[in-house]
């Protein structure tokens, strides 16, 4: 905008001095034939102007292809700063577009970070409680062939003890009366 002011100036100012110059020309009165004595200077002064009046002219024509490609180059700035608003506007929609997915990675990195703390607590409370169960296990075996050892021991010692209990009582029928209460004592217990 400030580019298209300065050149309309510049050329508004340029265009309106020579068209004041060609009105003047236009107005001025016709030249009356000088003696011949001054119709040199004059034709040399005719031709001076004429040739002033011509390099104006090109001047103006120079101007005025300077102002036409001030212009499309004023246009084509335009466009530019267009396109480049836009560009602008894209790349910021795509770095919003980038922090948005950032942000959600973040939150699903967090996310997972949580899960799998949760999960390697999960992990290590079952191997706690397998390592547990697996020492209860052992245990439990062991006392178990204890008992199994006892039983076999006791069902051995109750084996005699059923031999000895019925040795009493053959006893007891077969053996003099007087050890009979003691035999029946045995018995009983």
């Amino acid at each position: 905008d400030v580019v298209d002011v300065f050149w309309r100036r510049q050329a508004g100012g340029l265009a309106q001095q020579v068209q004041r110059e060609e009105l003047e020309d236009a107005q001025a009165p016709a030249p009356q034939e000088a003696p011949a004595s001054m119709q040199e200077p004059i034709g040399g002064q005719a031709d001076d102007l004429l040739s002033k009046v011509k390099g104006l002219k090109e001047l103006l024509e120079r101007e005025r292809v300077q102002v036409a490609e001030a212009g499309a180059e004023g246009e084509r700035l335009r466009s530019e700063i267009i396109r480049l608003e836009k560009e602008a506007e894209s790349a910021a929609l795509t770095v919003q577009a980038h922090e948005m997915k950032l942000d959600v990675m973040d939150r699903l990195t967090l996310e997972l970070s949580r899960e799998t703390g949760a999960q390697q607590q999960k992990s290590s409370e079952k191997g706690q409680a397998q390592s547990h169960l697996q020492t209860e296990l052992v245990s439990l075996q062991s006392r178990a062939t204890q008992t199994e050892e006892l039983i076999g021991k006791l069902a051995s010692h109750e084996e005699s003890l059923r031999g000895q209990i019925a040795l009493l009582e053959e006893q007891l029928r077969t053996g003099p009366r007087e050890l009979w209460q003691s035999y029946r004592a045995a018995i009983a217990r």
